[in-house]
């Protein structure tokens, strides 16, 4: 049975002072709270393929080893403690629990991430939201979608914009744009890497910064993130989404040479997303996480 994806639209556009977000759930029928999980380095069920089994990928000397960006909250962030926190975490950990899967996560620049993939020194990503070069990820198996990710222009919110959407990003544009460095954005054709009217940041927070001070006209960002960032510094009420440019799906990211050694590790991975998308854990966690419970 083909799998529903989640899609999740964070803004009424036409009623911002109204309300600050907007959920469209395909799978909201059903809302489950999921309150034990299983120790992922154990694995009760007896293995009787011959084939490497994806349940012994959680044995103590076989943890995946998966990466994600550093400080890149709300989807998967270290608290002052070490545990860990946030939405694709949150997901993740749920997926490998219930397949007794063990797995640990480094926090590393992109660049970083990029080497170690190639030279096999991690076995792939938390998720594909912090983490979108192409080139990579088209070598590397990818799970069914998570959800997808909005991308937005974000501006101040008593600020008037054009309506034309093409006149944000055309290489004669007016617009001052801000976008995170070593992500890579092809809007209405245009590809918007090495244009003078843009600064590159690492965080978030600098790109809303850069819109309080009016350095930038416009910030290209991830919606999630930029709103929990937002609301985190006291600058929610101060922003809008100026126009919705693209809505991406976010996978589990695995090198292809862990796959092949257990075969049937993506079968079981997609039938575990499967299950929690339907039951509308994964609408729970984002709403969570945005509204800062």
């Amino acid at each position: 049975m083909e799998r529903m994806p989640t899609s999740v639209s964070l803004f009424d556009y036409g009623a911002w002072s109204k309300s600050v977000l907007r959920i469209t759930m395909r799978s909201l029928c059903t809302l489950m709270v999921f309150a034990v999980f299983s120790n992922p380095l154990l694995a009760h069920e007896q293995v009787s393929t011959q084939q490497p089994d994806a349940r012994q990928a959680g044995s103590a000397k076989n943890l995946l080893q998966l990466a994600t960006v550093i400080d890149f909250a709300p989807y998967a962030y270290q608290k002052s403690d070490g545990s860990w926190e946030g939405i694709d975490y949150e997901i993740i950990r749920t997926i490998f629990d219930g397949l007794q899967i063990g797995f640990s996560i480094r926090q590393l620049p992109r660049k970083r991430i990029t080497k170690l993939l190639e030279e096999g020194g991690i076995d792939g990503l938390v998720s594909t939201t912090p983490y979108n070069v192409q080139d990579v990820l088209r070598h590397m198996w990818r799970s069914d979608t998570l959800y997808h990710s909005e991308v937005s222009a974000f501006g101040l919110r008593l600020r008037m914009f054009d309506k034309d959407v093409k006149s944000f990003f055309s290489n004669a544009g007016k617009y001052r744009l801000g976008l995170l460095r070593e992500f890579y954005y092809v809007i209405e054709g245009h590809e918007l890497t090495g244009r003078e009217n843009v600064i590159r940041v690492n965080r978030e927070e600098q790109l809303i910064e850069l819109l309080m001070i009016e350095r930038i006209d416009l910030a290209l960002s991830e919606d999630i993130s930029l709103i929990y960032k937002a609301r985190k510094n006291g600058h929610f009420d101060n922003i809008k989404p100026v126009v919705e440019v693209a809505s991406r799906p976010v996978y589990l990211a695995l090198r292809r040479q862990v796959m092949e050694r257990y075969p049937q590790l993506g079968l079981r991975i997609n039938q575990k997303i499967e299950t929690i998308v339907r039951s509308g854990f994964v609408d729970n966690v984002i709403v969570k996480y945005l509204t800062l419970k």
